[in-house]
């Protein structure tokens, strides 16, 4: 399988540009990219047009549906779910249409590293569809192969999230994608199980309500529906007319050809089962005792700073019923933060580190029961021994974070030379530069990609 990836690869590099291979490579590593494609019903399928023609009916595919007997006594609820392969929406046209909630994925874990990337439309989806009054909830495709890895891409989803309201649960999409390391690693209903349920156990902790999305046969053959159903939310996918599935779910996916005014091409179109006499948008029916939402933080003012030419100190304010910390580390503002070490004090010291490096910081109660919350991430670096510099190489974008989908402060010119102060690294692995630069009448202190600049 790795000799098959490395070969299309190679193939990719000699038909296209550099910069449209890298986007072609970026893709074939987003397990929802390989799902549409595999299945021909990515967005340029089909036209604007054709996906207005069924807009005005009721299950947005001219077609009827019959719903299980368990169900009757609900209300049925249109909605949808989004990534970034749904391209610009207009939210306001999808309201119109009927669409009264969207499930927007927040992110992915990479097919062959796993590693946790934000939906660059996320943003932008979740904040357009809650001003269109659409209500919202979020899903995230994973690749965890074990407890610790999903523990990891749910606090990933928690960092994304930063206390964002949902109306409706965060999402745990789990599939064996071809080729991904999911699939390779053949899990068995118990691992699988256990996986999801640490992914919603981490999510239900923060305060949120949690979910597990399959289709029919993931249902029957990889998770234990019976463990899960007691715990959390069950949404179902079943390409049919009828879901023939007696099982516990509220939610049902029954196609991934749907044409909704406003999208520009098929997507996934979904039921909810309202239960009639709800207060609530959505109902957590999966929650046996109703657990409350997660208290805030108790550890404020966290901050890092540069002590030796080796060391950061983190420093913190807490709650004086607090006893111990445990103080967590990484290299990305929104990557994989591990365990450095547990503090009694309300300051630690993080040691042997490299010089022109960026480390990000978060500060959590050690506690082994309790919902409580991390503290924000604060950030700091060791400096060069000497000055560093950057030339910007094409038309920058200075964000105030390393990545795309942080806001954006400004732009350099072509030529524009830079203090380099540290490097850091966004979701994808790519090398990004913390600068500071007088330019356009301007002080600049943000961040470039080193896909526009290089070192001098």
């Amino acid at each position: 399988m790795k000799k098959y990836f490395a070969l299309l690869i190679t193939c990719l590099a000699l038909m296209c540009g550099s910069t449209v291979f890298a986007a072609m490579k970026a893709d074939l590593e987003d397990p929802d990219y390989i799902k549409k494609k595999s299945r021909g019903i990515m967005t340029e399928n089909v036209t604007s047009d054709s996906a207005r023609s069924l807009a005005n009916t009721t299950s947005y595919t001219g077609k009827s549906y019959t719903h299980e007997s368990h169900l009757k006594d609900r209300t049925i609820v249109n909605g949808l779910d989004v990534s970034k392969w749904d391209g610009n929406i207009d939210w306001k046209r999808v309201k119109r249409a009927g669409i009264d909630f969207a499930i927007i994925r927040i992110g992915y874990s990479r097919l062959s590293s796993g590693a946790h990337t934000l939906d660059p439309y996320y943003r932008k989806n979740i904040a357009n569809a809650k001003a269109a009054g659409v209500k919202v909830g979020v899903y995230y495709f994973a690749q965890s192969i074990n407890t610790k890895e999903a523990v990891a891409e749910a606090e990933y989803v928690l960092r994304q999230l930063k206390g964002e309201k949902l109306d409706l649960p965060v999402v745990f999409d789990s599939e064996d994608t071809a080729g991904g390391r999911l699939a390779r690693a053949h899990l068995s209903k118990s691992a699988y199980t256990q996986v999801a349920e640490a992914f919603c156990d981490r999510i239900k902790a923060a305060g949120y309500m949690p979910m597990v999305y399959s289709s029919y046969y993931g249902w029957k053959d990889s998770y234990d529906h019976s463990t899960l159903k007691n715990e959390y939310g069950i949404w179902l996918a079943r390409y049919n007319t009828a879901t023939h599935f007696s099982g516990t779910y509220c939610m049902w996916q029954y196609t991934e050809t749907g044409r909704v005014d406003g999208i520009n091409g098929y997507c996934d179109v979904n039921f909810y089962y309202r239960p009639k006499n709800a207060t609530t948008f959505y109902v957590d029916e999966g929650s046996k005792d109703n657990q409350s939402p997660a208290q805030a933080s108790p550890i404020k003012n966290v901050e890092a700073k540069n002590i030796s030419s080796s060391a950061i100190e983190v420093t913190f304010d807490s709650s004086k019923k607090i006893s111990s910390f445990e103080i967590y580390r990484s290299d990305c503002y929104n990557g994989n933060y591990k365990k450095i070490g547990t503090t009694k004090k309300n300051s630690f010291k993080d040691k042997d580190l490299k010089k022109g490096k960026e480390y990000y910081y978060y500060v959590k109660p050690a506690l082994k029961k309790g919902n409580v919350s991390n503290s924000e991430i604060a950030r700091a670096y060791i400096p060069f021994s000497g000055t560093e510099k950057v030339k910007v190489t094409q038309l920058c974008n200075v964000r105030k974070r390393a990545g795309i989908s942080f806001d954006s402060i400004g732009y350099l010119p072509v030529g524009t030379t830079a203090t380099l102060k540290a490097i850091t690294k966004n979701d994808e692995g790519i090398d990004w530069y913390r600068i500071e630069v007088k330019a356009n009448g301007r002080t600049y202190k943000g961040y470039i990609s080193s896909r526009c600049s290089k070192r001098i």
